[in-house]
């Protein structure tokens, strides 16, 4: 029995054995050769860079490099963690998936071939961990292209900090040449400014200065003070030409500065960042390395900083040639960077409208006094005057309750007949004297709530201009801006305004609103992510927050009042979408919805 035993385990294994080998093995270089779609293959290539789908995040992207040539992967994960996957960039790995091209992918338009593997399972480490910082060093030559440097793979330098800010980007200045940004892949044990460190990460560029990505450090050497040239600088140099034209003046990039000026907007002391107005724009200042450093600062005071001028840009992609610089940061390196010059004044712009606003009642009321006084003196010689105005008042109404009864129809009808309802109901309990009859009216109290709500949202909706807007991204900030708070939203809507009708356009901005208003008022989020792409006949896009997140299978629905989510149901079903919420890794809420978009001939623009 044993030999039968043994022989009944070793059929399966030897199954999978010749599945697995059946797959012909490829290498990176010759991957572009020969394969065709859909054939299944293994290749072998060590992992250069990492990054999740942000529009789908059950999704992980790499790049797998091998010789002089890199290919871009795809892997679909099991769970909502993608810290496994991330985890790979510099590792050696055999992968087991199918050739796809761009004329054989169906949801996003990718130019070349793509290599899909269909889960983590069809990934294998090869080899043990290689040391980090076994990589050779870094040696930049004249005219060397984006795409070149790209294909350098992890690189090692070695140099003194200059700036440390943003929890992990560090500017390093190496032994010769100039600055290097390097964005570690961890935010704990930051090095120190001044401190001497080797730096290992994958070469990129803004195509201003090289940047190491998923990079590692070591100490190198102890910290020594460095000989700091300072360069007086005004927030307008930084900002525009001579000419009053806007550009960003990428030459400080590296060196220390000193500006000046007022500081707007909030202080954000956790942060360790403010910014400094002119009439040119704002230039941020990142003091996270240096905390305690803003204890003594507050809105609309002067300060001077001394500090690392650093030029924040994107990457270089291949399908993005030139990245857009975000704007110039100044980072405070030593303690006394940041001196307040002048304390705010206290006559601010809010106190000096609130006094124009009392002189203007005071005003108001005088002028009312005396106006009925007159009207009192000649009152019959404006009765027919006085009913003249009545009645035009009268159609006035008449025409703007007739306009406002077609839109809100729709939004508030069925709130109120539920209204209704649940008085009637009360009213014919109310004789009881159990609580029931209160249940119900607290739930209409709810449903009268939710229907001001959604009244002052239409009202908005009427008069607000953003329908009109070519640009979707710009039309979900009109929309939002009013309801904002102190909260802060990044927008990246990547479908065209005319690829939408206008129904779909407004029910995309009532929902994505419902979402966002949601998550700042009863999640109390801080911060909010928008993205949305078309993928062929279907529009996907998802809201994210910080918020405190809440189970969506419990949360109150109809019955009790609370009409937002299925609001939005009802909406994405008449569409013929998809709706889902779920928690994210980070304790927030993520809500995906995907909406058909109709051609030009079944709908109107």
């Amino acid at each position: 029995m044993n030999w039968m035993t043994s022989l009944a385990c070793a059929l399966p294994l030897a199954a999978l054995g010749l599945r697995l080998a059946a797959q012909p093995l490829a290498s990176v270089d010759s991957f572009f050769d020969d394969q065709h779609d859909d054939t299944p293959y293994r290749i072998r290539g060590t992992v250069a860079d990492t990054y999740v789908d942000e529009v789908d995040p059950r999704f992980v992207y790499f790049t797998l490099e091998g010789g002089e040539r890199q290919i871009l992967c795809s892997v679909r994960i099991d769970s909502s963690d993608p810290s496994e996957m991330l985890a790979l960039s510099g590792r050696r790995v055999e992968l087991r998936g199918v050739v796809r091209t761009a004329s054989s992918l169906i949801s996003r338009a990718y130019l070349g071939k793509m290599f899909l593997v269909e889960s983590t399972d069809d990934i294998s480490l090869l080899g043990e961990d290689p040391d980090p910082f076994d990589v050779p060093e870094l040696s930049l030559e004249d005219g060397v292209r984006p795409d070149q440097l790209a294909k350098f793979g992890r690189r090692r330098v070695s140099g003194q900090v200059l700036a440390v800010w943003g929890g992990r980007n560090v500017l390093l200045q190496p032994d010769s040449g100039r600055p290097i940004r390097a964005v570690l892949a961890t935010d704990k044990d930051l090095p120190a400014y001044g401190q001497r460190v080797d730096i290992v990460g994958r070469t990129e560029t803004d195509t201003y200065n090289i940047t190491l990505t998923h990079a590692r450090w070591r100490s190198a050497g102890d910290i020594s003070p460095m000989e700091r040239i300072v360069t007086p600088v005004s927030v307008q140099s930084l900002l525009s030409d001579g000419k009053g034209n806007r550009r960003f003046e990428t030459k400080f990039h590296g060196c220390s500065i000193r500006v000046s000026g007022t500081v707007r907007g909030m202080v954000d002391t956790t942060r360790g960042r403010f910014e400094i107005e002119s009439a040119a724009g704002l230039v941020a200042v990142d003091a996270s390395s240096l905390p305690g450093e803003l204890a003594d600062l507050t809105r609309g005071c002067e300060v001077e900083v001394v500090g690392t001028c650093v030029v924040d840009a994107d990457l270089w992609r291949e399908n993005e040639l030139f990245p857009r610089i975000r704007g110039i940061v100044v980072v405070p390196c030593l303690p006394g960077d940041v001196t307040v010059t002048a304390s705010a004044p206290w006559l601010t712009p809010a106190r000096a409208w609130t006094i124009f606003y009392c002189l203007a009642a005071f005003v108001v009321v005088i002028v009312l006094w005396n106006r009925i006084l007159w009207l009192k003196a000649f009152r019959s010689g404006k009765a027919l005057a006085d009913e003249e105005v009545a009645r035009a008042e009268a159609d006035m109404r008449t025409r703007e309750r007739t306009r406002l009864a077609v839109e809100l129809h729709d939004s508030i009808v069925q709130n109120l007949a539920g209204v209704i309802m649940e008085l009637e109901t009360a009213k014919r309990l109310i004789v009881s004297t159990n609580e029931e009859p209160l249940v119900h009216l607290r739930r209409a109290e709810r449903a009268m709530r939710s229907c001001h709500a959604d009244l002052r949202n239409c009202l908005w909706d009427l008069r607000s201009e953003a329908l009109e807007d070519e640009d979707m991204s710009q039309a979900i900030r009109t929309t939002l801006l009013p309801h904002l708070r102190d909260a802060t939203i990044d927008v990246r809507f990547n479908v065209p305004r005319a690829a939408v009708s206008d129904s779909t356009a407004y029910a995309i901005l009532r929902i994505i609103r419902e979402l966002t208003l949601n998550a700042i008022k009863h999640g109390g989020a801080k911060h909010v992510k928008i993205a949305g792409a078309e993928e062929g006949s279907v529009l996907r896009f998802s809201v994210r927050d910080d918020g405190a997140g809440f189970d969506p299978d419990t949360v109150p629905g109809v019955t009790e009042g609370h009409f937002g989510l299925e609001g939005i149901r009802q909406r994405v079903r008449s569409f013929s979408g998809t709706f889902d919420m779920e928690r994210t890794a980070e304790g927030g809420m993520r809500a995906i919805v995907t909406i058909p978009i109709p051609s030009a001939s079944e709908g109107t623009k």
